[in-house]
């Protein structure tokens, strides 16, 4: 008998150190687990703000763009004519180094080198075409100076 009562203590002294390493187990889950809400509850309140700034940043472009306004650049101290013969100057210097470019790219490197508009670039193109200063491909992907 004093064997079985051994035995029998030795089973409880074992369920109860399982119960507790289960009981902190369940703790250390449950911590965790809190732990992940808060920070998911963090994230979705960050998200739901950004997507707030950038909805009303679209209603504030929406807003702008509603009314009519300039593609060329404004309050420069010349004239339209002024702006758009500086932009031919900067085309010109460009073809100059460059030789034949595929017409995007002079686009983008016109508009970027001194801050000149889309319009701008196109007009000046137009122009200096008309003055047959220009000569693009069949298709238009390419142009050099004549």
């Amino acid at each position: 008998m004093a064997e079985t009562t051994m035995k029998e203590t030795t089973m409880k002294e074992t369920s109860q150190k399982i119960g507790q390493a289960l009981a902190r187990s369940s703790h250390k889950f449950e911590e965790a687990s809190k732990k992940a809400q808060d920070k998911m509850g963090d994230v979705v309140d960050t998200v739901s703000q950004k997507a707030k700034d950038v909805m009303h940043t679209l209603g504030k472009i929406e807003e702008d763009t509603s009314a009519p306004s300039c593609p060329f650049r404004i309050n420069t101290g010349k004239s339209l004519e002024g702006q758009i013969g500086e932009t031919a100057g900067v085309i010109y210097e460009y073809l100059t180094k460059n030789n034949t470019v595929p017409t995007s790219r002079l686009v983008n490197a016109v508009m970027r080198q001194r801050q000149h508009t889309q319009a701008n670039v196109y007009a000046a193109l137009g122009w200096m075409m008309r003055e047959e200063k220009l000569e693009f491909t069949e298709d238009g992907a390419m142009v050099r100076l004549r």
